[in-house]
């Protein structure tokens, strides 16, 4: 089942470094498996200290793409499409290290 996926608005303004330094094909596949599963152990996958249920993924040696998971307690909702999912994926940041970032 896929998992929804939503942005922080501090996400979607770092896409836009993101594109504008040529690496949305880089984004665009770690999104594709995080849709389908944000645990898997690929593309620089590690779980952030201190942090329950964040995890990031590799897009550089100098940015990582960094995210949560929240479960779909319900398991009855359903995505955009249509079809049911497991749970919420929110994009915390993608431009620089998240544990740098004070804010989020």
């Amino acid at each position: 089942m896929p998992y929804e996926i939503r942005w922080t608005r501090q996400a979607e303004k770092d896409y836009e470094n993101i594109q504008s330094a040529g690496l949305a094909s880089k984004v665009a596949k770690i999104m594709k498996t995080i849709s389908q599963n944000p645990f898997e152990q690929s593309q620089g996958f590690k779980k952030l200290k201190g942090r329950e249920n964040t995890y990031s993924r590799q897009i550089t040696k100098k940015h990582r793409f960094t995210y949560t998971f929240l479960t779909n307690i319900q398991n009855t909702l359903e995505a955009v499409s249509g079809k049911p999912y497991n749970g919420f994926v929110k994009v915390l940041s993608m431009w620089t290290h998240y544990e740098s970032l004070h804010d989020l």
